[in-house]
Formats: structure tokens, sequence, C-alpha cells
């Protein structure tokens, strides 16, 4: 038979830059490069109305005057995506039928670190504090008790503790929080185990509020959290 298609394309759009982060779901890309430039590209759906990422190959946002450099990107499920805009300079998004970002009101003066998006909902890094919103339907805004109409952005209640929160990754329905010391906690919907709960805990299906990951013995230090 004649040779197998390749596995992995270039994508030319992208040739040539030096591309940072790139972040995927299911119908929506984005691409930033070290500049603080954007790069989306997406197929639209009837669940997924993104008007942010039409175009099926990448191309350059064109932000509003007043939007700083970029530093961060994430692309939800839903067509949601955020971003920081570097020292103090908050955070941005897009929601649904939105063609241009936005700030977000409560994130204003703030220094964003980390960001990620599940199919509905949103977390965030700044200043050391985890922010959240969006629905809460299986707990994983981390706020305890389960809402599944939307949720403003909001820090979570101060957690006892000495350290910082460094790091967000969503799942679709889940997140999963890091600490500088490289303690994880993670709430939301327990399906296949997601939640990496004790293994004595086999019928709770979902979490309102951070519980430690159950990692094997002699696991200590966490560098990175990531969720699919």
């Amino acid at each position: 038979g004649g040779a197998a298609a390749p596995l992995w394309q270039l994508v030319e759009e992208l040739n040539g830059l030096d591309v940072q982060q790139l972040s995927l779901s299911r119908t929506a890309a984005a691409a930033l490069s070290v500049d603080g430039s954007l790069y989306l590209w997406g197929t639209p759906d009837a669940d997924h109305d993104h008007r942010f990422a039409t175009a099926r190959r990448p191309t350059r946002l064109k932000a509003p005057p007043d939007a700083p450099p970029f530093t961060a990107v994430t692309v939800g499920g839903r067509g949601l995506v955020a971003a920081s805009g570097g020292h103090k300079q908050g955070a941005w998004e897009w929601c649904e039928g939105e063609a241009a970002p936005v700030p977000i009101p409560s994130l204003a003066g703030y220094t964003v670190t980390s960001v990620s998006c599940g199919e509905e909902h949103v977390a965030l890094i700044a200043d050391g504090a985890v922010w959240t919103g969006g629905s809460n339907a299986e707990g994983q805004l981390c706020r305890g008790g389960y809402k599944k109409g939307g949720v403003g952005i909001e820090r979570l209640p101060d957690v006892k503790q000495a350290v910082a929160f460094v790091a967000v990754s969503c799942a679709p329905f889940a997140t999963t929080i890091l600490n500088a010391d490289g303690f994880a906690t993670a709430c939301g919907s327990n399906e296949h185990n997601a939640l990496g709960l004790p293994s004595n805990d086999p019928q709770v299906t979902r979490i309102a509020a951070p519980r430690a990951l159950d990692l094997p013995s002699g696991v200590r230090g966490l560098v990175a959290v990531a969720c699919a």
C-alpha cells in the first residue's frame, strides 16, 4: 500500500513564531506568542457559539486598544477564553456570542498567573489566591454547595495556610489546585475517580469543597497539575 499519512502536520500560520502556550477545546483552539499576541481558530457548532474563533486556520486576534499583551490563555468547552494581562493587569474573557474580549471587573488590579477553563467554568490564580466562576452544578467552583446557573468570578474564601496557590487546571466539570509547597486539592465531578479521592470513597460522585488528592505513598512536592 501507499505511505501512511503523517501523524503530525505543520501549522503554517504559526511557523516561525515563538509560541509559548497552546490551549485546545473540542471546537476551538488558541496559541499565545511570547510578544503577547493571541492566535485563535475553531469551528463553532450548535452547542458552541464562539464568535472569537470561527476561522479554520489560526488568525491573529485584533485586541482592543486598551488590552495589554497577554501572558496566559485557556479555551473552555463552551468557547470561554480567559487571558491574563501581566502585572496588575487583571484578566480578560470572552463569553459565547461575543467577538471581542472584555476585562473581568472583579480581577482589576490583580496579577493573574494561572488560568484554566472547564466546560462551563473558569479558575484563576491571582496574587496567590484562587478565583472561580461559571457553572457550579458539580461543585467545580470549590465554594461549597451546588448551583446550575452561572456564578460570577469571585475569590474563594481564605484558606488557613502559610503558602500561596500557584496553579489551577480544570477538567470539564472539575478543578485541581496546586500550592507553592506542592500540595494539590480538587473539587467537582468525581466521574471515573477524576478527583483522585481515597479508595475508601468509591460512592462519592462529586465534591463541593477542595479535598486533598490521594497520592501514592512517598510522593511529595508536585510541580504541576493538568486535567483533561
